[in-house]
């Protein structure tokens, strides 16, 4: 069953069941995708006004990205089950238990890159978007903002539980600093322009 077909009861029901998965990561991936779809909605009625002074072909492009980002996003929900379920075959079948983790790390890592790039939609969308949705922009960006963050939550967790492959650790453990400084950042921009509009 893919997440990104199911109803929302049906992927309801799924988190709130007794099976491990889908969980943590799916949940912040489905929510940093329907933040960027939202995004997307806020552009494109923003592009339409009569009013609308900014560069239209920039906000297509934004628009178009951030659908993108979403879809990606939307699958890879699926991709953290299909991960964690290959990690706990190894488990009980003693198969590849740290490769397994490796992939298990790197969903939630992909996931924070994408909701970044969504951030920095936001933060790039906050020049031309006024009025009431300007109020959803926001809601975006903190929905992307709690994602970026929950995924990380993720790879430190799944970090403890890798005993080999140091170089790939540091590696993750450098990059997701990095990402979080930068969420941060973006989600800053964002607030305190929304906060000159209230």
């Amino acid at each position: 069953m893919s997440i990104g077909t199911t109803t929302v009861e049906e992927f309801h029901a799924a988190v709130g069941g007794s099976e491990p998965v889908p969980a943590g990561v799916s949940i912040s991936a489905v929510s940093a995708g329907l933040a960027l779809s939202l995004l997307a909605k806020v552009l494109r009625i923003t592009a339409g006004r009569k009013d609308f002074e900014g560069d239209r072909a920039r906000i297509e492009q934004v628009i178009q990205d951030s659908r993108e980002e979403s879809a990606a996003l939307m699958a890879l929900a699926d991709d953290d089950v299909r991960a964690f379920n290959r990690y706990l075959e190894c488990i009980r079948g003693g198969g590849d238990k740290q490769s397994a983790m490796c992939q298990a790390i790197e969903v939630p890592m992909a996931g924070a890159r994408a909701t970044l790039r969504g951030l920095a939609f936001c933060a790039e969308a906050v020049a031309v978007v006024h009025g009431l949705t300007a109020a959803d922009l926001a809601m975006a960006a903190a929905l992307l903002r709690g994602a970026a963050r929950a995924m990380l939550v993720s790879v430190d967790f799944n970090l403890k539980l890798l005993e080999s492959n140091k170089e790939f650790a540091e590696t993750i453990l450098a990059e997701r600093h990095e990402l979080e400084l930068q969420a941060v950042r973006f989600d800053d921009i964002v607030t305190s322009a929304i906060r000159t509009l209230l």
